[in-house]
């Protein structure tokens, strides 16, 4: 019983680790979609006439 323990618990150290590892894996390669397609370009603001003098991205 005790190897079988024993066993059991050096099997589930490293399939944390792996799980861990690809959670952040994806998280990260996510990231940069998401904010890429969140961002607008503002060209005109209110109460000012014409366009703004200078490049003004939000997001």
């Amino acid at each position: 019983m005790d190897f079988q323990r024993a066993g059991q618990s050096s099997l589930v150290q490293p399939l944390r680790l792996i799980a861990s590892c690809l959670l952040l894996l994806s998280l990260l390669l996510s990231s940069p979609t998401l904010s890429c397609s969140a961002s607008s370009v503002i060209t005109h603001l209110p109460g000012f006439h014409g366009r703004l003098p200078f490049y003004l991205e939000t997001g």
